[in-house]
C-alpha cells in the first residue's frame, strides 16, 4: 500500500511538471523569438545603406494586379519598406496570393527585409478584398448591433483571411466617433455617433484582429469625427482644446494603446488651440509630445496618405516627409509612386545630407519598422532562423486555425448573420409583414436586390422603373435608394401618390437628410456590400420587429 501510495505521488508529480512544461513551453518560445527578432532587426537594419533607410520610411503604391516588369523596375528604384494595395491591384483569391508571394520574393533577395504589404479593409464601403468569408458591413452596422463578441469574431476573421493572402497590414479600425453628422469623410467608417457605441465595438474588433496575423492600424489620430471638411480635398480644423479631446475624441485611442495596439495612423487636421500652425501629422506638439512623451505611445505611427490635399498642400511650403518624421512619424505613406512620391525621398535626403534631421530619428523609425514587420514576415524570411524559431512559428499559426475554427463554431455564418442583424428602420421600430402582400409594385433598380426579390416573389409583383406612372389602386412599392439624389426622387414619387405606402430600401449613407413622410418608410441596410444587399431585399417580411436607428442624424 505504502508503494502504491508513493507511486501515485511520483505520478501526480511528473504529471505537474509535465502541465507546467506545456504552459510555459509557448511562452518561453515566444521569448526566444523575440530576442531573435531584435538580433536579427540589428543586423538588417545595419546592412542597409543610408539612402535604403530612407527608402524604407516610405510605402508606396504599385500599378497592376501581376507582378511584372513594370512593378519589378518600381521596386528595385524605390526599395520601400512597404506597398498599399488598392482594388486595381486586388482579384481572385489565387491573384492576390500570387502577387503577394511575388513581392515578398522580391523583398528577400533584394534587402531581406520583408514588406508590410498592406490595404484598407474596414468593411462595408470601404474594402478591398472581396471574398465573401470577409463579407462584412460597414462599421456603422456593427456598432448598431452592439455586440462586442460579433466584432472580435470580424476583427479576427477580417485579419486571419488578409494574413492567408499575404497581406500583412490593414488600415482598420476607424477609432473616430462621427459625433458631427454633416461629417462628409468618416460618416459610416465610424462605429457610431456616441462614444459607447465605438468602445463597444471597435475595441474589440482591433484586440481580435491583433492575433489573426495581419496589423490592424487604428485611424485617424487624434480624431476625424467632428469635421466639415475632408481631408481628401481641403485641411479640415478641429477647434478643440487638448482638454475637451481627452474627454472625448482620444478616449477610443486611449482604450486601444492601454490594450496593446501596435500602430496607429495620424488625422490631416489642424487644431489651432494645440498647434495654430500644423496639422496632426507634421505636429511635434501632438505627435511628439502628446502621443509619444505625455501618452507614452511607442508603437508604430503612419502619416495618412500624404497625397491628400489637407497635407499636399503644405508640400510647397514645408518639407512635410522631414516635418512628420521630426514630429514622431514612424512611416510615410503614399497612394502612387511617381514625381510626387520621389520628390518627397529626394526631400528628406536632403534634409538627412543637410544636417535639417537628426540621423538617429531614422535609425529608431527604421528599426522599429524592420521588428515589427519581422513579427508579420511570412515563412520564407525564416528558412535559415534556428529551429525554435520554426517552432514557434508552427505553434502561432496552429493557435489562429484553433481560433478561427472556435469563431468559426459561435458565428458558422458570419457575414450573413451581421447583415442581417445590423437592419435598421428610420423612426420608431418596424413590425416586419408576415409575408408579401398582393398585388405588390417594386421599383428596386439595384442588379443583385432585384435579382432576389425577383426570385423570392415571382408573378406576385409588379416590376417597374423609378418614377414610373402607378397603376390606379397601387397600395404598396418597394424601391431603393443609395444616394440623395434618389431619396429626393422618391420624395417627390410619394408626393404624387398620398394614397400609396412607400417602403424604401436604403443601402446608402445613414448621414443623409430623409425626408419625412407619413406614406414613406425607410429600412437601411447601413452598408452597400453584397451580403448587407441580400439581407435588406428580404427584411420587409418575416417575424418580430426590425429595431429603429440609433444615431446623431443631420436635422
Amino acid at each position: 500500500m505504502k508503494y502504491l501510495k508513493y507511486s501515485f505521488g511520483v505520478l501526480v508529480l511528473v504529471l505537474a511538471i509535465f502541465g507546467i512544461y506545456l504552459w510555459l513551453y509557448p511562452l518561453v518560445l515566444e521569448k526566444r523569438f523575440e530576442f531573435y527578432i531584435e538580433e536579427r532587426a540589428g543586423e538588417l537594419y545595419n546592412s542597409l545603406t543610408v539612402e535604403k533607410r530612407i527608402s524604407q520610411l516610405f510605402h508606396i503604391a504599385i500599378p497592376g494586379k501581376a507582378y511584372g516588369p513594370k512593378i519589378e523596375k518600381i521596386l528595385h528604384d524605390w526599395q520601400p519598406g512597404g506597398l498599399i494595395l488598392f482594388g486595381a491591384n486586388l482579384g481572385s483569391r489565387e491573384e492576390i496570393e500570387t502577387l503577394t508571394q511575388k513581392l515578398q520574393e522580391h523583398a528577400l533577395t533584394s534587402t531581406g527585409i520583408p514588406y508590410f504589404i498592406s490595404t484598407d479593409q474596414e468593411g462595408g464601403g470601404v474594402r478591398r478584398v472581396v471574398l465573401h468569408e470577409i463579407d462584412f458591413p460597414s462599421a456603422v452596422a456593427l456598432g448598431q448591433i452592439g455586440d462586442p463578441k460579433l466584432c472580435e469574431a470580424i476583427g479576427f476573421m477580417t485579419s486571419y483571411t488578409l494574413w492567408e493572402l499575404g497581406i500583412n497590414l490593414f488600415f482598420a479600425p476607424v477609432l473616430d466617433i462621427n459625433s458631427n453628422p454633416y461629417n462628409p469623410v468618416i460618416g459610416p467608417r465610424s462605429f457610431g455617433s456616441s462614444l459607447d457605441q465605438v468602445l463597444r465595438c471597435a475595441l474589440p474588433f482591433e484586440r481580435s484582429a491583433r492575433q489573426g496575423g495581419a496589423l490592424p492600424v487604428v485611424k485617424h489620430f487624434p480624431g476625424h469625427g467632428d469635421t466639415y471638411q475632408d481631408s481628401h480635398w481641403e485641411l479640415p480644423r478641429v477647434y478643440k482644446s487638448w482638454e475637451e479631446l481627452t474627454n472625448f475624441e482620444l478616449i477610443p485611442f486611449l482604450g486601444a494603446i492601454e490594450g496593446g495596439a501596435e500602430a496607429l495612423m495620424s488625422a490631416h487636421i489642424l487644431y489651432p488651440k494645440i498647434d495654430a500652425e500644423n496639422p496632426a501629422t507634421i505636429s511635434r506638439e501632438i505627435i511628439g509630445k502628446k502621443l509619444r512623451q505625455d501618452i507614452g505611445y511607442s508603437g508604430l505611427i503612419f502619416t495618412d496618405a500624404l497625397e491628400m490635399k489637407a497635407i499636399s498642400l503644405y508640400a510647397s511650403k514645408k518639407n512635410v516627409a522631414e516635418a512628420a518624421i521630426k514630429a514622431g512619424i514612424d512611416i510615410l505613406l503614399l497612394t502612387s509612386y511617381g514625381s510626387y512620391a520621389n520628390a518627397l525621398r529626394q526631400q528628406l535626403k536632403r534634409a538627412l545630407k543637410e544636417g535639417m534631421i537628426e540621423p538617429d530619428l531614422v535609425a529608431k523609425a527604421v528599426q522599429k519598422q524592420i521588428r515589427t514587420k519581422l513579427r508579420h514576415a511570412p515563412s520564407m524570411f525564416f528558412d535559415f532562423a534556428p529551429d525554435y524559431v520554426k517552432d514557434y512559428l508552427e505553434l502561432r499559426e496552429k493557435k489562429r486555425l484553433k481560433t478561427k475554427l472556435s469563431w468559426l463554431n459561435v458565428f458558422p455564418q458570419l457575414p450573413q448573420e451581421a447583415a442581417s442583424r445590423a437592419i435598421r428602420s428610420l423612426g420608431r421600430p418596424f413590425r416586419r409583414m408576415s409575408s408579401p402582400p398582393s398585388p405588390l409594385t417594386v421599383a428596386v433598380e439595384n442588379h443583385l436586390m432585384r435579382q432576389e426579390l425577383e426570385a423570392y416573389l415571382g408573378k406576385d409583383a409588379l416590376f417597374i422603373s423609378k418614377g414610373q406612372d402607378l397603376k390606379s389602386g397601387t397600395n404598396i412599392v418597394i424601391a431603393d435608394s443609395f444616394y440623395q439624389k434618389d431619396l429626393e426622387k422618391l420624395y417627390f414619387w410619394a408626393m404624387r401618390y398620398e394614397k400609396t405606402q412607400f417602403f424604401i430600401l436604403h443601402y446608402g449613407s445613414p448621414y443623409l437628410k430623409f425626408p419625412k413622410k407619413e406614406n414613406m418608410s425607410f429600412l437601411l441596410s447601413l452598408s452597400p456590400n453584397r451580403e448587407s444587399l441580400r439581407s435588406l431585399a428580404h427584411c420587409l417580411w418575416g417575424e418580430g420587429e426590425i429595431p429603429s436607428l440609433e444615431l446623431f442624424l443631420p436635422q
